[in-house]
């Protein structure tokens, strides 16, 4: 639907206040099955909590709004429910915990609530992974769900359709693995006690190693490589940019071999959403610094070009399909920044019409 692309485009760009007073014009039936399509798509949180922040709730008609409110209120309770029996999990466990995104993830970009809870993510120590797997089976009911193994994870469910993806590794691909330096042993070191009650802490990631974090999560994981996670670079960039220690976010980069990664999520960022001036600034300076040899904004450069295929037309969903179903290690080299695949996948998530050449 065109009018989906225009409301991603809207978020990108800090236009939705323009967005939403053209939308609010169309007949009650066309705004109802637009906002039907948000839900089957998990972007209708995502606009309620949009009209929230403009403060334009009550401009929308009472039936309409009411349908995004329920829904609102019944992901809020579940939510609050998920937040509870994570903090007791807490409380009971014996190991450290790293909380992966989530509600962690949520205070730093200021939006809370923005889209449904689909899994609690927590990295445990290889040395603590199958004590956990068996802590949370014998004192919180959960059990495997076999279907759903990768490299270094394991995800579990409860009777309350609770579900935590166990990490032993921040990457579930092996090839990567080594490559990157992720282990748990090593990112519990970039990490700090986050006490939400007494005595119930557990550890989320200090500031560079979250936005290095979602760099690599933004670039590796098709499934995530999307509308709502460049929205989530973009807010942490404008919120938090600025008050990033360089230095040690310099040093995480080059200690897990992702300065590519960051340079080019930045440049893509840049190029769709927009940014604060002084955000703007920093990132152009960044890369100017760092790019010197590693010709990220050359690869860049290339695909964003105005005769770029991207911006053309064609691309079929059975070609994509292909695309997503293959092992695509081979389709990616992170040392120059040659990700026409990841690029596929975020064209197609947004809307876009791309070619394959």
């Amino acid at each position: 639907m065109e009018e989906i692309i225009k409301f991603k485009k809207s978020f990108l760009k800090g236009s939705f206040i323009e967005f939403f007073e053209n939308f609010n014009t169309e007949n009650k039936a066309k705004k109802l099955e637009f906002i039907i399509y948000l839900k089957k798509i998990n972007l209708d949180l995502f606009f309620y909590q949009g009209l929230k922040k403009i403060k334009k709730e009550n401009h929308l008609d009472d039936e309409l709004l009411n349908l995004l409110k329920q829904e609102f209120l019944l992901e809020k309770g579940r939510d609050e429910f998920y937040k509870n029996q994570f903090q007791a999990i807490v409380n009971k466990a014996n190991f450290p915990i790293l909380l992966l995104k989530g509600w962690r993830l949520r205070q730093i970009i200021g939006f809370d609530l923005y889209k449904r809870s689909c899994d609690i993510d927590i990295l445990v120590s290889e040395k603590d992974f199958k004590i956990a797997i068996s802590f949370l089976k014998r004192d919180f009911n959960f059990f495997k769900k076999s279907e759903y193994i990768a490299y270094g994870q394991q995800c579990l469910l409860n009777e309350n359709s609770m579900c935590i993806d166990l990490h032993k590794k921040l990457i579930a691909f092996q090839t990567f693995d080594a490559f990157f330096n992720l282990s748990a042993k090593e990112l519990l070191k970039e990490s700090y006690l986050a006490e939400r009650e007494p005595n119930v802490s557990y550890y989320v990631f200090n500031l560079e190693m979250e936005l290095i974090h979602l760099c690599i999560h933004f670039l590796l994981h098709h499934e995530g490589y999307g509308f709502i996670l460049v929205y989530e670079l973009k807010c942490l960039l404008n919120n938090h940019l600025l008050n990033i220690n360089k230095e040690r976010f310099i040093s995480l980069t080059e200690k897990h071999n992702c300065l590519s990664i960051v340079i080019y999520s930045l440049l893509i960022v840049q190029e769709l959403c927009k940014l604060d001036d002084a955000v703007k600034n920093w990132i152009i300076k960044f890369v100017e610094e760092f790019d010197l040899n590693l010709h990220i904004r050359k690869s860049f450069n290339k695909e964003f070009s105005e005769h770029s295929f991207y911006k053309d037309k064609g691309i079929s969903n059975e070609i994509l399909e292909k695309l997503l179903i293959n092992n695509y290690k081979d389709k990616i080299s992170f040392i120059k920044a040659d990700i026409n695949f990841k690029t596929y996948c975020f064209f197609k998530s947004l809307g876009e019409t791309i070619k394959v050449v």
